[in-house]
């Protein structure tokens, strides 16, 4: 396995694990669950812009925990470089969780947006967003999928 792959792997956890106890709307209502994709979006936004500091400062602290916010950059940028500029992103769905395996803190929400990117279309972008109390809605997991 390529040393980034494992890297992305490795920070991701929860992303990569989509089994647990699946909960739609049992605990959080419609608002809540569009404010976790709001805060996906925003996040994504970030990234598309090259703002890998604000990004890594508006993670989860399980995101901040696995990569350290100097390398973060660095990373990113190799994870995304083949793809070219964003051209065009849509919301394909989510799932609640009341509680990932691996994510300390409890409600999450794995959601996918679909991206056509200038290299490569038809992009799964992958995205574990955990509520962490006071601090809201916050990207614990990242991970792309190449069709």
């Amino acid at each position: 396995m390529k040393p980034l792959m494992s890297l992305v792997l490795t920070l991701l956890l929860g992303s990569v694990v989509v089994s647990g106890k699946w909960a739609a709307g049992q605990v959080f209502n419609e608002f809540q669950l569009d404010k976790a994709r709001e805060a996906g979006a925003g996040w994504l936004q970030l990234i598309d812009g090259g703002d890998y500091d604000s990004s890594w400062v508006q993670s989860d602290t399980l995101f901040q925990h696995s990569i350290i916010r100097e390398t973060w950059p660095g990373a990113a940028t190799k994870l995304r470089r083949d793809l070219g500029r964003l051209v065009s992103r849509r919301f394909k769905g989510r799932q609640y969780f009341e509680q990932l395996p691996g994510v300390p803190h409890g409600p999450s929400v794995v959601m996918t947006f679909r991206a056509d990117f200038e290299h490569r279309k038809e992009v799964d972008e992958i995205l574990t967003v955990v509520f962490d109390g006071p601090r809201g809605w916050r990207v614990a997991g990242y991970r792309i999928e190449r069709s």
